[in-house]
């Protein structure tokens, strides 16, 4: 099995897609490889907007899995929902190839200052 990301940095969406080859015995996309996927996007989309020397780290994350995907590649976009002094909260939409709501993501990443 693999997993790859994709990323595209433009603006304050950042969008990753993933090809599906991990899968649950139904052959369904494994939900911890879409939350992999959404987490690693939120991150990158908290990260690019903090002050320099600081960096971030996850303190709570939620992801509803909306629809199965059997197939086919999923696209990953995130945007701050709020930017503060110490976190950062971001969603990330997951859609499959016909622009369907696979999952949703909400994560909290604490804004850690530079040494």
């Amino acid at each position: 099995m693999t997993l790859w990301h994709q990323f595209l940095l433009t603006g304050a969406q950042r969008t990753g897609t993933l090809g599906i080859t991990i899968t649950t015995a139904g052959g369904l996309a494994h939900g911890g490889a879409l939350m992999t996927l959404a987490d690693s996007i939120g991150a990158v989309c908290a990260y690019l907007g903090l002050p320099e020397g600081a960096s971030t780290a996850t303190t709570q994350s939620a992801t509803n899995l909306l629809r199965g995907v059997r197939e086919g590649t999923v696209t990953a976009t995130a945007r701050p929902v709020h930017r503060g002094r110490t976190q950062v909260v971001v969603q990330t939409d997951i859609t499959d190839e016909s622009g369907r709501l696979v999952a949703r993501t909400t994560q909290t990443q604490a804004v850690l200052p530079g040494a």
